[in-house]
């Protein structure tokens, strides 16, 4: 039965190369089999659209009837964990990452995910230029990750996200890949993770990273969807100088909005404008920039 799902979701995926899920968990190098630690469910390879107050937004619509068989993988804090996509695929459409852990009150074969949420894990654009973003996980199809040192131990829900924004300039357009494995940590930690969310209220639609028009030109920053990343280290830098752009002389300010580099240290650069102008200018365009912020995860 397993075999004859295997070959029609394959024969579906070729037809819909752009859209995947997540069905192995990679954990300290171990690649897993087809949905043994990650729990199945009725969507598949579709993308999850516009369902902003639905519960299905947090492990997907049917994944609660697959707990039982899915198994719990015993990991760590500190240790290595991660995804792999479906039949060796890899991210196609524009978008960032994300991952978040729930933490279950006892079994978490047992758990709906309605408990708190909190993001460890947020890779997002690598790049901006007049030719537009490059993401951070473009032709990336395993992903892996620290579990955080600090986090108590329990059996944890930990949830994969990618989010499709290559059709979100409009009200629910941005598509949702995402999929949750079943994880038991051990750790001596007695840390408070957070911030904290509760799925759905991860998003409301509108949040600059989520509606979002990917298409204009001379994108300069990017804001990073739903809550602050933890355990997080940040040190700030600000600075202003002026600097030369052709024939004008630009103040150098900071954008209100960061993004988040791929396996890197966090850098958000700032733009130039002249004194009685509101709105930024590319760096690329000005031919300077500025480091204003820098996120600390190691």
């Amino acid at each position: 039965m397993r075999c004859s799902t295997l070959l029609a979701l394959a024969a579906s995926v070729s037809s819909a190369s752009a859209h995947y899920f997540f069905p192995h968990l990679i954990a300290n190098g171990n690649f897993t089999g087809y949905y043994e630690y990650v729990r199945d469910n009725s969507a598949n390879y579709m993308p999850f659209k516009n369902g902003y107050d639905s519960t299905d937004l947090r492990c997907r619509t049917g994944s609660m009837e697959h707990t039982a068989a899915t198994g719990v993988y015993k990991v760590k804090a500190g240790d290595e964990v991660g995804f792999g996509l479906n039949f060796g695929g890899s991210i196609q459409n524009p978008g960032t990452m994300q991952a978040y852990l729930s933490k279950a009150p006892g079994d978490v074969r047992e758990y709906e995910g309605d408990g708190d949420w909190f993001k460890i894990f947020e890779p997002g654009p690598k790049s901006f230029s007049s030719e537009g973003i490059e993401w951070g996980v473009t032709n990336v199809g395993n992903f892996t990750f620290k579990l955080p040192e600090e986090m108590p131990a329990g059996q944890y829900l930990l949830r994969i996200e990618h989010d499709g924004v290559h059709g979100a300039g409009d009200f629910g357009g941005a598509e949702f890949y995402f999929n949750c494995a079943q994880i038991e940590v051990e750790s001596s930690s007695t840390a408070v993770p957070g911030p904290t969310v509760k799925i759905p209220r991860l998003y409301d639609g509108h949040e600059p990273g989520i509606e979002f028009y990917m298409y204009r030109p001379w994108i300069v920053n990017f804001t990073m969807p739903g809550r602050a990343r933890w355990p997080q280290a940040l040190l700030e830098k600000h600075h202003r100088r002026r600097c030369k752009c052709g024939s004008d002389s630009y103040a150098l300010d900071t954008p209100g909005s960061h993004f988040n580099s791929w396996r890197a240290r966090y850098f958000i650069f700032g733009g130039c404008r002249r004194a009685h102008e509101p709105y930024l200018r590319s760096c690329a365009f000005c031919e300077c920039h500025v480091l204003v912020r820098i996120y600390d995860y190691s």
